[in-house]
């Protein structure tokens, strides 16, 4: 990791997403489950510290932003529906990579938010967060995304391509974060889901909405992994 978060895009996961001829010509032998596994470690850690960049987020999530929280409690309830224990299934779905591309897209543009100086909303003369323009555009097109995961992954997609000049980066990145946990266990990929859900479904009382002592937190997650 050259940044100090995995949801700086500028970070280089192509190895780990997708390993190369080359790298397989310079160490045959190379476990690229192995180094899966150790990027997977290293990106729950980084769940530790993420919300820890703002005061203001690990306090509140996304609660300031209606419309937002709203998208990231949907997601939640159809990761409940998913990943009941009568239709829990191996592999990973188009639902589960549809959730999956929508958590990370937004985690991007939090981590955007966060660390970046405010972007300039449609060129009009204030300046606004990428998440206030993020919030102001789910809202005005809800009818576009609501109630459906499938419509609301294309509807981020647009958005970045029409807000961040790194639209491209962006976006190959949270596919490329995606690729690589639908290639670790399923029992890993549905922690981390948990994990991220826990963080951005924050109320704002920083009360959190899963118990902490079932996956739901990096640490718990942690300490359930064998060999992912």
């Amino acid at each position: 990791m050259t940044k100090p978060s995995w949801f700086e895009p500028t970070n280089n996961i192509s190895e780990v997403s997708e390993p190369s001829a080359d790298a397989f010509a310079l160490d045959p032998s190379m476990d690229f489950q192995k180094i899966r596994c150790l990027w997977l470690i290293s990106f729950i850690q980084d769940l530790r510290t993420f919300m820890g960049f703002s005061s203001r987020f690990y306090v509140q999530g996304l609660s300031t932003y209606p419309s937002l929280y709203q998208a990231v409690l949907h997601l939640r309830d159809e990761f409940q529906r998913s990943n009941s224990s009568a239709s829990v299934t191996l592999g990973t779905s188009p639902s589960d990579y549809d959730r999956l591309t929508c958590l990370f897209s937004i985690c991007l543009m939090m981590q955007e938010s966060i660390s970046s100086p405010p972007i300039d909303a449609m060129s009009n003369s204030f300046w606004s967060s990428g998440l206030d323009i993020l919030d102001g555009a789910l809202m005005q097109s809800r009818g576009l995304w609501d109630f459906s995961v499938q419509n609301l992954r294309p509807f981020l997609h647009q958005h970045l391509v029409e807000t961040y000049p790194d639209a491209l980066q962006k976006i190959e990145y949270v596919r490329r974060m995606t690729e690589v946990l639908g290639q670790v266990s399923l029992e890993a990929r549905i922690g981390v889901e948990k994990c991220l859900l826990n963080m951005l479904c924050r109320t704002n009382d920083a009360q959190t909405v899963f118990l902490v002592d079932d996956g739901w937190t990096p640490d718990s997650l942690l300490s359930s992994m064998h060999g992912q």
